[in-house]
């Protein structure tokens, strides 16, 4: 379908993207005008666009940072977010100039977060920005409530020497038309990276040590189970809901270097074992390999769904940067409410440059 309408004309791709963000800019928890967004970090300029809704586009001159946020295009949540609400962050770019004459470049990290210290997220992701308006999406759930103005949208852009165009940014709830599909037709699961991969190679490219992972905020018991990897699995009890979702965790610091551009791997085995009030499926929300030393900023990260069956959870994602041993560690957030869990050895891969 998509491939047909580019062909046909670009203008009636444009008009089908405005009509689906449409949906978003019913159920807006942001000021979603180009006119109210912000950013800081590199120079930026308000252009006209009549390809992209509203007819203009938040032009930013970025040049590579020490880091990935060193600039950034923001926008604040006015309206409250309630725990459980699934939420979209949809947004128009478009790559004006890449580094080198690249025509696409990454994005690492397109997120809603908190909007202060110690900026912690609530979900995000990488995007992969062309020379055409395209529309972005990056989707999660709220682990907890959110005060008006406590969450912020943002999309980090310090990677290179380029210019970026960004129309339109919305943060909803994904309710009705912003549904990614009908349950008559789910989205299809990506391929397994860690299948694709050789498996005399593995052992090469795990960067963190499987085997000892650090438990933060409750007792973890090792239980036998042959469903499981190694036969071996962490089965940890959360006794309540944290104040934070980040309360308890499982982390697992990296051992090895990490190249700019690398692509990062982070695998591991999940089940729930009893949810709250009989639940039985729970989110862990943030999955990642994130700073360990302030602002904590997430590298590859997203949320994931676990029920009572063993579920091989894969979060992939690309180096914004170099990183010294140590400067990262994997980790799980666990107290989104009263239940157990189990988890399976975490591993966490670099698969080089390429992939």
């Amino acid at each position: 379908m998509l491939k047909y309408l580019v062909a046909a004309s670009l203008a009636v791709l444009s008009a089908t993207a405005a009509a689906k963000t449409a949906d978003y800019a019913a159920s807006a928890l942001n000021s979603p005008d180009v006119l109210a967004l912000g950013s800081y970090g590199a120079p930026a300029s308000v252009v006209d666009d009549p390809k992209v809704p509203g007819g203009k586009a938040l032009r930013i001159q970025a040049e590579k940072g020490t880091n990935a946020w060193d600039a950034a295009v923001n926008s604040q949540i006015k309206l409250p977010v309630k725990a459980g609400d699934p939420l979209v962050l949809a947004f128009w770019a478009r790559l004006v100039s890449g580094e080198n004459g690249a025509s696409s470049i990454t994005l690492p990290w397109a997120s809603v977060g908190l909007g202060s210290a110690p900026w912690t997220p609530v979900f995000g992701g990488p995007v992969t920005v062309g020379q055409d308006w395209k529309v972005f999406e990056v989707r999660g759930t709220a682990d907890k409530d959110y005060p008006a103005g406590t969450l912020s949208a943002g999309i980090q852009v310090a990677t290179g020497k380029q210019t970026v165009d960004f129309g339109p940014l919305y943060v909803a709830r994904a309710s009705g038309g912003a549904q990614a599909q009908p349950a008559s037709a789910p989205a299809p699961a990506p391929p397994s990276a860690l299948a694709a991969l050789d498996p005399n190679t593995i052992a090469s490219k795990i960067v963190n040590d499987p085997a000892a992972p650090e438990v933060r905020g409750v007792k973890a018991q090792l239980i036998d189970d042959p469903k499981v990897t190694g036969g071996k699995a962490m089965r940890l009890q959360i006794p309540r809901k944290g104040q934070n979702a980040w309360d308890i965790s499982v982390n697992s610091a990296l051992k090895k270097p990490v190249k700019a551009g690398d692509t990062l791997l982070l695998v591991f085995q999940a089940k729930l074992v009893q949810g709250e009030n009989g639940a039985t499926t729970t989110t862990l929300p943030w999955n990642s390999v994130s700073l360990t030393s302030p602002p904590w900023s997430g590298v590859v990260g997203g949320p994931t769904d676990i029920g009572p069956d063993w579920k091989m959870v894969e979060i992939k994602g690309k180096a914004d940067k170099n990183y010294a041993p140590g400067a990262l560690a994997a980790g799980i957030q666990l107290a989104t409410a009263k239940q157990t869990v189990d988890l399976g050895p975490i591993i966490f891969l670099d698969l080089g440059q390429g992939q």
